[in-house]
């Protein structure tokens, strides 16, 4: 059985390309000497990939969102559980359900403000 690997990031479907998993997917099928040259070469062209995102020092990255929306604590934690696992999975998710139950509360609480 596989194992269940995390999605790929929008940063990292924008910097990888379909030509370089395949040569990563062709990694264990070579000898040593040949695994290092192609490893360093599809790194390599995600780091070339990665510097043509930023065309000036004065643009912003394209992959950013939306200066004129603000960003939540809760969306945040959203998004990046989808790519954890294990320890640092559960921390997130501790986290993520905390954040609910004061946002529970917060409604709950919101009739009782009102009427003082």
């Amino acid at each position: 059985m596989e194992p269940n690997f995390p999605p790929q990031t929008a940063f990292d479907r924008m910097v990888t390309t379909e030509q370089n998993q395949i040569l990563k997917a062709s990694l264990p099928y070579l000898p040593p000497s040949g695994q290092r040259a192609l490893s360093v070469y599809t790194k390599f062209m995600e780091l070339s990939n990665t510097l043509s995102l930023f065309p000036s020092s004065q643009e912003n990255m394209r992959i950013c969102a939306d200066p004129g929306e603000p960003i939540s604590p809760l969306s945040f934690l959203q998004e990046i559980r989808k790519y954890t696992d294990g320890p640092t999975g559960n921390k997130i998710d501790g986290l993520l359900q905390m954040m609910t139950m004061v946002q529970m509360l917060q409604i709950m609480n919101e009739p009782e403000s009102r009427e003082s």
